[in-house]
């Protein structure tokens, strides 16, 4: 589905006036935090769902959405373990016969795990103690259990079965997502969906990550549910496995969201030496996206992408890294989706902020200061007349690295891949592109826009060190979301 130009300066106009609205009425809004991007034993994360809720809950969360890889934990779903290994397999890019090594086969894995032999085989540890934690916070008659030709399996419960245990009105919600997965490591989250995502390749092959993007956003716009179920659909961790890069993300013309940070240790988010970081390939897509008023808004989120909820400062998938704060007047999927598709959200790794601003032609943000922190406010854009040209990156070969990734239906992805191959990288840009227009020390700060201005966003850099870092020596950050020039309140 492809909009035309005078629909997008719509969309793009309806979200600066609902930004600026929602500026107007903040006193009567709550800014909520949530994570939405979180696995558990649905596929491939390291404990019972209940668990992972409980630790969200505990820690002061307000919403959660359980993204399993390519399932909706919500229902029944039965099938056979030996499948769910397949696919395990298939995706991780490894050999059958490997993935179901210390698996028992011909289980219902979906429903029913080994107790014994799951995690450790995948090598996320402590099953035991992890099931023994689950009877004492859930208690014994809760756990179900089973044992079939010798082995002892229990039931990973779906949502509908325990969210009357967490949800609470204005407290905590969940909602129902999923990682739209499949075989290519181009993921997608998609939230507060009303039914099973599955992953969708063009019909027409190879496909580039592009493409895989287009048809999945495609796909969910004409589900059938779309128009009841006010839904996000993202990019989650574009720099894993160097899948996606800022040109795939200008060719996704129709994307709204994509993971400026995602917790996982694998995935990138500071790039490399070929890769760019997730805020540069940002400033690269708005750029080029608003020089010719061809596209929408893109908006950033922070999300944990958690496997693993014990030993967290180790692990590298770990909960608390980075969430999003959402504000809205309740505590509902509906209101909460609907303020995020608004852009009246920021993501952050940690430092709070007590307001945003966007009205009277500025662009102001407030931090909620913590004591004996420091922060550095930043107002980062591009001018109408930036340089948008740009080179290929060479690698050490003398190669440019131009060579496009392209999948098929019986693609794997291969975990190992050459960091200088030739494969294509986000190209170089100009300095003019997510240029610091202005850079303020403090809790508070204001922008003023000169009018010339194609966007602007924000990002608040502490000098207060993340307790659970991405990467070592990780500071807590925020981002604002970009907002364009005009939107009086």
């Amino acid at each position: 589905m492809r909009l035309t130009m005078p629909i997008r300066l719509t969309i793009a106009a309806i979200a600066v006036f609902i930004i600026a609205s929602s500026s107007a009425e903040s006193d009567a809004a709550t800014w909520w935090k949530g994570n939405l991007h979180a696995h558990t034993l649905w596929s491939d994360g390291a404990v019972y769902p209940e668990q992972a809720v409980a630790y969200y809950r505990d820690r002061g969360y307000n919403f959660l959405a359980l993204s399993d890889h390519d399932i909706l934990a919500r229902d029944e779903q039965f099938r056979a373990f030996d499948a769910f290994l397949d696919d395990a397999a298939a995706r991780a890019g490894i050999p059958q016969e490997v993935a179901r090594s210390g698996f028992p086969e011909g289980h219902d894995g979906r429903v029913w795990i080994n107790k014994t032999q799951r995690a450790a085989a995948n090598q996320r540890g402590g099953d035991a103690e992890i099931l023994e934690e689950y009877r004492q916070r859930f208690g014994e008659s809760w756990v179900e259990t089973a044992e079939v030709n010798g082995d002892k399996l229990v039931r990973v419960k779906p949502i509908t079965d325990f969210r009357h245990l967490f949800e609470a009105p204005g407290e905590f919600m969940l909602m129902d997502a999923i990682e739209i997965s499949g075989i290519t490591p181009v993921h997608m989250l998609a939230v507060n969906v009303g039914e099973l995502v599955t992953p969708h390749l063009p019909v027409e092959e190879p496909a580039t990550a592009a493409d895989i993007i287009n048809a999945n956003l495609q796909y969910v716009a004409e589900a059938s549910w779309t128009d009841a179920h006010p839904h996000l659909v993202a990019v989650a961790h574009p720099n894993y496995m160097g899948a996606v890069t800022a040109e795939h993300l200008i060719e996704a013309e129709e994307l709204r969201f994509f993971e400026v940070f995602n917790g996982h240790r694998s995935v990138r988010n500071h790039g490399d030496d070929f890769r760019k970081d997730t805020d540069r390939m940002w400033d690269i897509v708005l750029a080029h996206r608003l020089s010719d008023a061809s596209g929408p808004l893109l908006y950033g989120l922070a999300n944990d992408d958690a496997h693993t909820y014990h030993n967290v400062t180790e692990a590298s998938s770990s909960p608390e890294r980075g969430w999003i704060m959402a504000r809205a007047e309740q505590l509902t999927p509906e209101a909460i989706i609907r303020a995020i598709l608004s852009g009246d959200f920021y993501a952050t790794t940690g430092v709070t902020l007590r307001d945003i601003r966007h009205e009277d032609g500025s662009l102001a943000i407030a931090v909620d200061a913590a004591p004996g922190v420091n922060y550095t406010i930043q107002f980062i854009g591009t001018r109408e007349d930036a340089d948008l040209s740009s080179e290929p990156v060479i690698n050490p070969d003398d190669e440019p690295m131009t060579a496009p990734r392209r999948y098929t239906a019986d693609y794997a992805a291969n975990w190992e891949f050459e960091e200088d191959a030739p494969y294509a990288v986000t190209r170089r840009y100009s300095e003019d592109i997510g240029e610091v227009l202005l850079e303020v020390e403090g809790a508070e700060a204001s922008y003023e826009f000169a009018g010339d201005e194609l966007y602007v966003r924000a990002k608040i850099i502490s000098d207060k060190t993340h307790p659970n870092p991405f990467a070592e020596g990780d500071v807590e950050v925020a981002w604002v979301q970009p907002v364009l020039p005009g939107g009086d309140g």
